[in-house]
Parts: structure tokens; sequence; C-alpha cells
């Protein structure tokens, strides 16, 4: 600085009352925020700066402008004293604490590492260990696709607990989705960083695109992809990465771990499909009441968007911050009950079609109620990571209908959806399941260029038929046959 410059601002700053400032025992914020700037910029003393800014930050909430401003220019004194993770500390506070100081909170988000950025935005996570939350899904009744609008789809099973990764402790969050009447199905997990919630590994597999296996390593991300009826890429494809970024399936999670209030914004980076990298706006717009299966909830309402795409979620405003509500276009998501994660084998109730099934440890049942389900399917059941599924559906007869009959149809009825439907030559075999005759059989074909092996099962009561069914990556078919048969071993049907 010039010594005109020098003298210019001395003589600016001899016409602030400064002595009435240090000799006041109770300073304003504001005017401790001017003796700051002062010390700072006129002393030159960063380290009186320091004291001074840090005198400011300690009343939190009060005059929060003020005390943001404080809290940036501590970092920027810590940046010019060479004290780099103290400004980090510093920068990383002002965007989680203050987040709504929109220009200060983007200038401190500049200071931080692309990995520092994503996680300084993050509250604690308000989950529980091992929390499960069930979702119904139907098409948006008022944008949803012409006469499927409020459409009842399946559900969906969100889930999330803790476990050891590379011998570090991780969150892993899991999702399975059913959707039996377009033949859907999707499974997808994540593991994070316990803190940051930053990825490390992902998989997706969707019954219609494939099964995507993404590695993340902070600088780049490695994406191994297996599209059904192609072979896999002999190289993983691999994506640079400028910033650090979040996985597209972590956002649910992603939008609890925010620290929600009335009128809070800000902008998080998730990774999509192979070489897609987007900016997520998300914006607190309001605060309702949301009744739902579950329960009743007041929750922020939240706007997520990209572009002019968006979605709305609502959030209870409860320490567990539940995701309520999810809204897009197409569809909607409603909470319809909160558990934890099934550990032992566990008894199923399905009492408007009055039968019961157990399910081994790790298995998921999601149900399909409402219009469009009844031909199609009532219950599925997966394998953990949804290497099985399962589907049990039912007919209703007035007059008892022969097991054999049922399975011959069947059989009858795939050949001609399916050319390459083959049952497996001496498979078709009669059994008691409930005290009820039952036939079973075992068939293999090719579907969307997976080839997979199927497992029937048409049980004849007084009541109908119900049929069950079990497809398996024909590779892993025998190592799930006692599964299997230990769910049908269970089945029973209620008088």
């Amino acid at each position: 600085m010039s010594l005109f410059k020098t003298a210019l601002l001395a003589s600016m700053l001899i016409a602030i009352p400064w002595a009435s400032i240090l000799e006041s025992q109770e300073p304003s914020l504001s005017e401790l925020l001017e003796k700051g700037i002062y010390t700072e910029e006129a002393v030159g003393d960063l380290e009186a700066a320091i004291k001074i800014y840090g005198r400011i930050v300690k009343h939190g909430e009060a005059q929060r402008p003020i005390v943001a401003r404080a809290l940036y220019r501590m970092g920027t004194c810590f940046l010019k004293s060479g004290k780099k993770a103290r400004a980090m500390a510093a920068f990383q506070k002002l965007v989680k604490d203050f987040a709504d100081q929109g220009d200060l909170v983007a200038r401190a988000r500049a200071h931080l590492p692309g990995p520092e950025a994503a996680k300084a935005s993050l509250v604690p996570a308000p989950w529980e260990d091992g929390e499960v939350l069930r979702f119904s899904m139907k098409f948006n009744p008022i944008s949803g696709p012409g006469k499927l609008a409020g459409t009842h789809l399946g559900e969906t099973i969100y889930s999330v607990f803790q476990k050891q990764v590379s011998g570090k402790p991780a969150w892993r969050q899991e999702q399975y989705m059913g959707c039996p009447k377009f033949g859907v199905r999707k499974y997808c997990y994540v593991e994070a960083e316990l803190d940051g919630f930053l990825p490390l590994t992902s998989v997706l597999y969707h019954s219609n695109i494939g099964q995507a296996r993404t590695e993340y390593t902070g600088k780049e991300r490695r994406l191994i992809l297996n599209r059904p009826g192609k072979k896999p890429a002999p190289e993983p494809f691999v994506q640079k990465l400028e910033q650090a970024v979040f996985d597209n399936e972590q956002n649910i999670y992603i939008a609890r771990r925010l620290p929600l209030k009335m009128g809070f914004k800000t902008r998080i980076t998730l990774a999509g499909r192979p070489g897609s990298v987007y900016n997520v706006d998300i914006h607190v717009v309001g605060q309702e009441i949301v009744e739902v299966q579950a329960g009743k909830f007041e929750c922020f309402r939240i706007s997520l968007s990209v572009g002019s795409i968006s979605e709305t979620y609502w959030i209870s405003k409860c320490p567990h911050r539940y995701p309520v509500k999810l809204e897009s276009a197409e569809a909607v998501l409603e909470l319809v009950e909160i558990s934890r994660r099934n550990t032992k084998a566990r008894t199923y109730e399905e009492k408007e079609l009055g039968f019961s099934l157990e399910v081994p440890a790790g298995w998921e049942i999601l149900r399909c109620a409402g219009s469009g389900c009844k031909e199609e399917g009532r219950v599925q059941v997966f394998s953990p990571g949804m290497t099985v599924w399962g589907m049990v559906f039912f007919e209703a007869s007035k007059e008892v209908v022969s097991a054999r009959d049922s399975a011959e149809k069947q059989i009858k009825g795939m050949k001609k959806k399916i050319k390459d439907y083959r049952v497996r030559p001496g498979t078709l075999k009669e059994m008691k399941l409930s005290g009820f005759t039952a036939m079973a059989y075992v068939a293999d074909h090719t579907l969307r260029g997976w080839n997979l092996t199927e497992h029937h099962t048409c049980i004849s009561t007084d009541k109908g038929v119900f049929f069950f069914v079990f497809v398996v990556d024909r590779e892993q078919f025998d190592s799930y046959r006692d599964f299997i048969r230990s769910i049908l071993d269970s089945f029973k049907v209620k008088e």
C-alpha cells in the first residue's frame, strides 16, 4: 500500500471514535466488528484481530449477519497467518451454521477444497442405525401418464446402517423397489463416509437397464457397466472429477442432513449416469402438515431442481428428519412404515388374501396394493442384493382347480410369451404345502439378455390357486434352492 493510501486510510479511521469503543466494557457486536477490521487492516495485528472476531463468534445466533462476517474474516486472518487448518475450520463453520448468509457462504465455500466444501453443508446424521422406511408408490395423480395417473405402482424400501468399509466405519444405504405391474425391479446401495458422507462405492441394479458398480477415489470415479444382452466392457469407464460429488442415489439422505430452516438454500453436486455430473439447487420453500399412512408430520417443503426439472420433498421437522413424501412430475412416494432392519427370520401376514409365510434374515417383502395388482401380483420377495426375486399372486375360484392343470396352463402361457422358455425334464412334481396339493417345476429362459432360472409352484386351495414364482440368475440357482424351499414350506393359509 502506498504512503498516500496509508495516510488517507488513517485519516478516515481517525474520525471513528475508537477511544470510546476501547473504554466501553460491553461494546456492541457491530462496534467489535469495526474494531476487528481496524485491527486487521490498519494496524496489521492479525492475532489481535482474530481474538476480537472470536469474541463476536461466541455470540452464535445473536445478530447472525455480523457473526457470519466475523467468522469469515477470522478465516481470512488465519489464511494470512499461514494457519490453513484453522482457516478451513472457520470456513466450514460458516458454511454449516450460517447457510442463510448467501454471499458470505459462497465466498467461504470457495476457500474450501472440494471434499471439505461438500462436507461442510451437512449436519450429523439424524437417522438411527438400522432404520428402515417403507413407501407406497403411485403415478402422480395430476401429471402422471394419461389414464395411468394415480395408479398404484408398488412399494420401495430404504434402509441405512453402519458397517466397516476398508477397516473404517461407514454408512451403507440400500433401496429395494418393486413395480410388478410393469415388471420393473430396482436395487441399489451406496457406502459412504460416516461423517462427511462422501461416497466410497455404489451399486445399482435395474431390471430394464442393467447393473453398474462405481468406485469413488475423490479425484475420479470408475464405473463397471453390465447391460442386458451385451458383453461387459473390458475396462471400467473412468471419469475425472474436478470437485467432490455425492452419488445420485444419496439424494434423500443428503436432504435429511442439511441444516433445514425456512429460506435455507444450497447447491450440491451429484454424479449420475456415466459421464454425468450435475448441480442440484435445494431450497426450503415452506412448512406444511402432511398426513400419510405412517402418521401425521409437521414438515419442511423442499424444492430440488436441476434446470427446469424439479422435485418436491417433505422432510419432517422432528429430530429424525423423516422423508414423509416425495413427488416428481411422474410419481409420488408416501411413507407407510418406520421400522428397524431385519436381522432374523420373520413372518409376513397377508391379511387381505389370507396367507402367511416366513422369509430368511435379510430378505425383504414388498406389497402391491391397489388397482392393477390383482392379476400382476400382490407380494414380492427379494433376497439380499436382489439376487433372487419372487412373486406371489392369487387367482380366486369358486371351485377347486387342479394344481397340475394350473401348472400346465402356466407353462403353456409362458412358452407363448418367451420363445426359449424350457421346463427342465423331470422337475414337474407334486407335493404338499400347508395341507394342500401343489405342483412345482423349474424352467430356464433368457429375458432382456439375462440367463435366468425360475422356480414355479402352484398351490390349489378351496379359495383358489396361489402362484409362487422365484427368479434367479442361472449360475446361482442351485445355491438358493434351500432358501426357496424354506419359504414355500412356511406357507400357511388362514381358515
